[in-house]
């Protein structure tokens, strides 16, 4: 019998609207890369010189950043087929990523007469000898490396192996020809942060706002810059960071709390106003303007803003407490 053209087009919408219902499954990588390691282990365990089983085992371990027991598939890859620049690099990526920096500094000096791995792999050996606390020896690979070429990658890695041996001027003096070579490099904010601290404010601030302007507009980036602006007391760069940024309570407590620091009463109250009209039951904000009008001396107005926040919250004591204390005050002056 045939279907008629309507019950046919109501079967194809229904089952089309059910697929979009299901839920596409997507499998974890990890997982997957995970569960075929295991299946090549149980192969290899059969056919344990098989080349093309060892490649894939390999290759699974690289995935999955070098779990323990990847160490014999390199080992049987190399007695089948001698040591390769791929090879060595994935010897040193294994014992990299589980912390055994003394095999890499071995491995490297091993092969070093024939292949040259010192050269080769010259950041690694330098991660590996200060982990190992080998200050010294590093410190010489990092003036060979800078030797053999000064790009800004090399630069800005030595400048951060200078931060890890806690030597702050050598780091500092590094970072300083990154900024030369790249004033957009991530580095800045690190460099800038330190100029600041060691009290080149000028210096300091022009690395900071140079690599500001070249960054997208981020509000997480605007807001890191004005808690670095913050802790070196220059408040008004940390409100000009903050101003352009969207509309919300956080950001105008934080630029109010600002004006406070430079005693610019009237400012901190107007944005603390801004957020009573977007939110006039805003307990934090009436809470704010009594500590304000408090330390101007402007008491009958700082306790009407402290009862406001009580009505708001009547569980919190300290605002019962302050209530107390600028009433008696209030009383002691009146006398």
């Amino acid at each position: 019998m045939k279907i008629s053209f309507l019950t046919w087009l109501f079967l194809m919408i229904f089952s089309c609207s059910e697929r979009r219902s299901q839920e596409i499954f997507i499998p974890k990588l990890t997982d997957f890369y995970s569960k075929a390691l295991s299946r090549i282990n149980e192969k290899l365990k059969k056919d344990s010189r098989n080349p093309n089983l060892l490649e894939q085992k390999i290759f699974y371990c690289e995935q999955l950043n070098w779990p323990g027991g990847c160490l014999d598939a390199l080992d049987q890859y190399k007695s089948n087929y001698g040591i390769t620049n791929q090879l060595a690099q994935q010897y040193i990526a294994y014992y990299s990523a589980n912390q055994r920096f003394q095999s890499v500094v071995d491995f490297i000096s091993e092969m070093d007469e024939e292949y040259h791995l010192s050269k080769k792999f010259r950041k690694p050996l330098i991660e590996s000898l200060i982990s190992l606390g080998e200050r010294n020896k590093a410190v010489l690979h990092i003036n060979q490396l800078l030797k053999d070429g000064m790009q800004t990658e090399d630069l800005a890695f030595v400048s951060e192996k200078y931060f890890e041996m806690a030597d702050t001027l050598m780091a500092t003096y590094y970072l300083g020809k990154v900024s030369k070579l790249d004033s957009s490099h991530a580095l800045m904010l690190n460099y800038g942060e330190i100029l600041l601290h060691l009290g080149y404010l000028r210096r300091g601030i022009e690395t900071l706002e140079t690599y500001f302007s070249l960054q997208p507009m981020r509000e997480e980036l605007a807001i890191e810059l004005a808690k670095l602006y913050t802790e070196e007391g220059l408040y008004d760069y940390a409100r000009n960071k903050l101003k352009p940024l969207e509309k919300q309570d956080t950001i105008f407590f934080y630029i109010s709390d600002l004006y406070r620091k430079d005693f610019i009463w009237d400012s901190a109250i107007m944005y603390l106003d801004s957020i009573l009209i977007m939110d006039s039951m805003n307990f934090q904000a009436y809470k704010n303007k009594g500590i304000i009008y408090e330390e101007r001396g402007w008491l009958s107005t700082s306790l009407s803003h402290f009862e406001k926040a009580l009505i708001i919250d009547s569980t919190d004591t300290s605002i019962s407490n302050k209530i107390i204390q600028i009433q008696r005050k209030i009383a002691f002056l009146q006398r």
